[in-house]
């Protein structure tokens, strides 16, 4: 399971940055922001980089060779021109879906991928297995033989700093869209007592089909959704 082209131009051009959209990346799309919605944006920026000024915004932009109709039109929603190269993240992201695509669940432990840790376990980890899995993989692909200069123990370290980052990046997210989740598959009555018939944690039971979810082929329409992510 990977993104289409199509897909992957998607999340880039949701996910670009201002000074992408400036510099030529990205064609502005059929809908334009209307002169009422863009003053609303510029005065926003006036307000925190230009103490309100309009001549001070003007000349930041200057600094940068930008002049003011060239922002203006980059404040629409813009669109990835099909005659350039997708960012390269973009063929990382699809290794992610990939590598997720054919994880199982309940294989995931602290002995399988000993970046985990029963003793300090981290908020919707398991998601993230992939993410350093690909990450392994690519610091192998560059390294080649100086990968084993690093001890087993070391290789874990880094891993599960990169696992701590990308889950302080993600967690709020994660924790809203889980929470919709919940709202809608869970009574206020099992969620007050906590057990189902079987006296199984109810809360526990849907984190965990949560993360088969999202692992199985969520993150697909979950990166749809959050592109900036």
């Amino acid at each position: 399971m990977t993104l289409s082209l199509e897909q992957l131009g998607q999340i880039a051009q949701q996910s670009s940055s201002f000074k992408q959209r400036v510099y030529g990346d990205f064609e502005v799309g059929e809908n334009r922001l209307d002169e009422a919605q863009m003053e609303k944006i510029l005065h926003q920026w006036r307000e925190v980089v230009a103490y309100g000024s309009v001549d001070l915004l003007e000349k930041r932009f200057a600094w940068d060779d930008l002049e003011m109709p060239a922002v203006r039109n980059a404040l629409n929603t813009p669109i990835w021109k099909p005659e350039n190269a997708l960012p390269a993240w973009t063929a990382t992201l699809n290794k992610i879906i990939a590598t997720a695509a054919h994880l199982n669940v309940e294989g995931i432990s602290p002995a399988a991928y000993p970046f985990l840790s029963v003793d300090d376990s981290l908020p919707f980890q398991e998601l993230f297995v992939p993410f350093i899995l690909v990450a392994q993989q690519l610091l192998q692909s560059r390294v080649a033989a100086h990968y084993d200069l690093f001890s087993p123990s070391a290789h874990s370290s880094i891993q599960r700093s990169l696992l701590k980052r990308l889950i302080h990046i993600a967690e709020q997210t994660l924790y809203l869209e889980f929470s919709i989740m919940r709202a809608k598959r869970s009574s206020r009555l099992s969620l007050a007592l906590e057990e189902d018939k079987d006296g199984h944690n109810v809360s526990a039971n849907l984190y965990l089909a949560f993360i088969d979810t999202l692992v199985a082929g969520g993150l697909e329409p979950f990166f749809m959704e959050y592109t900036v992510l």
